[in-house]
């Protein structure tokens, strides 16, 4: 028997009956999600003032009251949207997320072997690419050694459309990952298991070295970000009361915790200048820091959308994955269509009106730029509906949702920062996992499918 074969056949797993109405994670939900970051970060860029803005980030403040009634108008209109769906959601049984058979483990394992060499491919190109254009493993050792990079090091690894791309791959095989390790197996797997923890440490490892040189905090957070919501998912439909509880109560550590990697990455990437020319103390820089990325990207929304339009615009941000894509990117269709560089409007902008330094575009004022404020409204209710549908088929432990709501509860946390959904980034996992995700589907039988569906209609809650 080789590794990735499955130790032996067996069928989808028997449901017990004892339910359990919902999985309790309130802060993973589309709602609970982005009413935990949105508004008080929202209100908070709105209630600091012109010279605040000015002291602490060297920027004017264009976020006016009507642009701030705008957003809080999109969103209502996404919660709206998430909501109806959440309200409809099936119910999980207590214990069987994720709902897993063998042969779904046995696909999920080819599958994370793929992905996994496909992000090694992905980080060996990315380094040949660096030393290509000059970086030495001499200077790269002595950036780890001495926790500093520069910009000569990240242009060095810029990335390629459809070359480097594949490091995003490691997304797809986090979540994978995630699901085979969080899912019951027989004692014959193992060996399988083991080899899936050996690889989901490497790429955690990859992520975490490129996001060091590259100054890039995302590419450990989209890793990390879908293995927290997985494992709180698992642990909120455990029979054990306390660890339900526990997982209500998460965002009290995990909250302080993203501070702490923040300031971590901070202290590597910007305190190494502002100690030698400030006198203020590390956390206190560090918090006005984080602060400033939240408050500087509602802001640069409302610059561009004041001072980013120009005649025959095209929406930009909102499909940004199409523009990016291999084979647009490299004519510049975008330019080719409005004369004007897609990426280059918005860092114009920010140089003239606000401070480049800090560049988060602010994802929910960005439909409103490309959009309108009626097609802005829309889009932000169509994202809603669309991440409750699939909050709904996670819940239900359809594979769809599994797989595509880890990546979903990336997006909606960033909201504030900027659009994540629809960077190009995010396309090529995304495809893997839809892909994965109708296998999954074709595979499963379908008395298998009928009966699980069925079982789940006869639940009815009960007193835990």
């Amino acid at each position: 028997m080789t590794t990735l074969e499955r130790p032996r056949a067996h069928v989808f797993p028997p449901l017990r009956p004892r339910p359990r109405p919902d999985l309790g994670v309130w802060w993973l939900s589309p709602v609970g999600a982005v009413l935990l970051v949105v508004p008080a970060s929202l209100f908070g860029a709105w209630l600091i003032g012109d010279a605040r803005y000015r002291a602490e980030w060297r920027t004017p403040k264009e976020l006016t009251a009507s642009f701030t009634v705008l957003m809080l108008l999109g969103l209502a209109a996404f919660v709206v949207g998430a909501g109806w769906w959440q309200l409809r959601g099936s119910t999980v049984w207590r214990g069987r997320w994720p709902l897993l058979s063998g042969d779904d483990r046995a696909l999920l394992a080819r599958a994370a072997t793929w992905t996994f060499r496909g992000t090694v491919f992905g980080y060996l190109a990315l380094g040949l690419i660096g030393m290509a254009r000059g970086v030495s493993p001499l200077v790269l050792v002595t950036s780890v050694a001495t926790f500093s990079t520069d910009d000569s090091v990240k242009a060095a690894f810029a990335p390629i459309a459809g070359v480097s791309s594949f490091t995003q791959l490691g997304i797809a095989h986090t979540i994978v990952a995630g699901l085979l390790l969080r899912s019951r197996s027989d004692p014959g797997w193992g060996r399988v298991d083991r080899l899936v923890r050996r690889r989901l440490v490497i790429v955690l490892l990859l992520a975490l070295v490129r996001s060091f040189l590259l100054s890039e905090r995302l590419a450990v957070l989209e890793l990390a970000v879908p293995l927290v919501a997985i494992g709180a998912l698992r642990l909120s439909v455990s029979a054990r009361p306390a660890l339900r509880r526990a997982t209500r109560l998460a965002p009290v550590v995990l909250v302080p915790l993203l501070f702490t990697v923040f300031a971590v990455f901070e202290y590597t990437r910007s305190w190494q200048f502002y100690r030698a020319h400030g006198s203020t103390s590390f956390w206190d820089f560090a918090a006005v820091r984080f602060a400033g990325y939240y408050a500087t990207a509602y802001n640069n929304a409302a610059i561009m959308h004041e001072h980013g339009t120009f005649s025959g615009r095209l929406p930009y941000s909102v499909i940004e994955f199409f523009w990016t894509a291999p084979g647009i990117s490299q004519p510049d269709l975008y330019r080719m269509l409005t004369g004007v560089d897609g990426t280059q409007s918005f860092q114009t902008a920010i140089q003239q009106y606000g401070n480049p330094e800090f560049n988060n575009p602010g994802g929910l004022g960005v439909p409103f730029v490309d959009l309108g404020s009626v097609g802005g409204l829309v889009f932000l209710a169509a994202l809603g509906v669309l991440s409750g549908w699939v909050w709904t088929r996670l819940r239900a432990g359809r594979p769809i949702g599994m797989l595509l709501y880890p990546v979903f509860v990336i997006g909606l946390y960033e909201l504030p920062r900027y659009l994540y959904l629809t960077e190009g980034r995010v396309l090529p996992p995304l495809v893997v996992l839809i892909l994965l995700a109708r296998r999954l589907e074709r595979g499963r039988p379908a008395e298998v499918t009928l009966r699980v569906r069925r079982a789940l209609r006869r639940v009815v809650p009960v007193a835990t």
